[in-house]
């Protein structure tokens, strides 16, 4: 039987989203990032494989602040729209690309209030099995207050980028990401018409709802054109990120579509390492840990680990002598003899060299042992 989804209320909810999907290329409604939230906020909870959400309109409409009505329209055109979008997920490494994938494979909306939602496979995995490194908690009670689709997207990204110092957030991207990131290329191609409908609206409603105050710059220009613009965000006085606070690390199995980032890959080639040795490893990566089982948080860290121990034993003995050279020497081996008569050892130090003992093979031994040069001719005789 299909499980209800219980959606909490959203003052006191926090909501795990991917790192992965925040930064990829989609565009949603208010609706359908209510729609999407609420069944994110589901998945959290879930210790199951991919199964259909159904969400109440009633719960719906608890978790945003909405009335009955206005739910029940949002989550009708939000699961019609749902049907026919795409997320264009950026590929990395040698592989570089944009993967296009639907978000789901299966919907019903029903005549009491309810919908029913069977997100991909691909899509599900991504939301429901995040790694520690791509967790971004968001506060569910910012969120309801937005009412401008773009605020969401852009809201998320400034939570997903990594702190600066002193509780501040840049994002650096030219008109031509941002575009992509909003997927909204064809719209808005004058930069006042972007400024206006986009870029202002949004960082007002960040700045007016959620724990930063937002700002934003033209940092570069081509001629007279605007072509690269900053967000930069900090949180308010008095203000706590508390969707950062005590955040627990969650261990998950490695995905069968893990990928080293960009980020891993730079680390590794700055070690020596070539990109196609780097990615010859991920096969070997990922099926070493399927058989294991293993659970852990940073999956990255352990694939530099990886390429860093079979970099070191494939190069151990061809390359060692490069790695390793030894210094050149001019120094003169010594040239020392053992006069049996006068006892002592005869012969050239070399310049700066330093005794050597004399060899001990089986037949200098032999010599040595049975000489009888040192007897006088009357004990010869004898």
């Amino acid at each position: 039987m299909t499980d209800i989804a219980e959606i909490k209320e959203s003052s006191e909810v926090e909501v795990i989203k991917n790192r992965n999907i925040i930064e990829s290329c989609y565009q949603l409604t208010i609706g359908e990032h209510r729609l999407i939230t609420s069944c994110i906020q589901v998945i959290n909870d879930r210790t199951c494989e991919n199964k259909p959400i159904r969400i109440r309109v009633e719960e719906f409409a608890k978790a945003w602040g909405i009335s009955r009505p206005s739910a029940h329209g949002q989550l009708k055109e939000a699961c019609d729209r749902m049907w026919d979008r795409v997320i264009h997920i950026s590929l990395a490494g040698s592989r570089k690309g944009v993967e296009s994938v639907r978000w789901l494979q299966r919907k019903i909306d029903f005549e009491c209030g309810e919908v029913e939602l069977h997100f991909t496979d691909k899509i599900y995995r991504e939301m429901y099995k995040i790694a520690d490194d791509a967790r971004v908690p968001i506060l569910l009670s910012t969120m309801a207050k937005f009412t401008y689709s773009h605020s969401h997207r852009i809201y998320d990204n400034m939570c997903s980028r990594q702190p600066l110092a002193a509780n501040s957030w840049r994002w650096e991207l030219s008109l031509v990401e941002l575009r992509d990131v909003l997927d909204i290329k064809s719209r808005y191609p004058v930069w006042a018409d972007l400024r206006k409908w986009v870029i202002v609206p949004a960082a007002e409603e960040i700045s007016k709802h959620s724990e930063f105050s937002l700002v934003w710059n033209v940092i570069a220009k081509e001629g007279r054109s605007i072509s690269k613009i900053e967000f930069v965000a900090a949180i308010k006085q008095g203000r706590e990120l508390t969707t950062r606070s005590n955040l627990p690390r969650m261990k998950t199995e490695i995905s069968p579509d893990f990928y080293p980032q960009e980020s891993t890959i730079s680390i590794l080639i700055t070690q020596g390492m070539t990109e196609d040795f780097i990615l010859s490893q991920v096969p070997r990566f990922i099926l070493y840990f399927q058989e294991r089982g293993d659970m852990h948080n940073t999956w990255q860290t352990k694939f530099v680990a990886h390429c860093e121990l079979h970099w070191r034993s494939e190069n151990a003995g061809s390359k060692q002598s490069e790695l390793f050279p030894r210094p050149s020497s001019t120094r003169v081996k010594a040239s020392k003899t053992f006069d049996h008569r006068s006892g002592k050892w005869e012969g050239n130090g070399g310049q700066g060299g330093r005794n050597v003992k004399p060899s001990q093979s089986l037949d200098e031994f032999i010599n040595r042992a049975t000489d009888r040069s040192w007897a006088t001719d009357k004990e010869v005789t004898r």
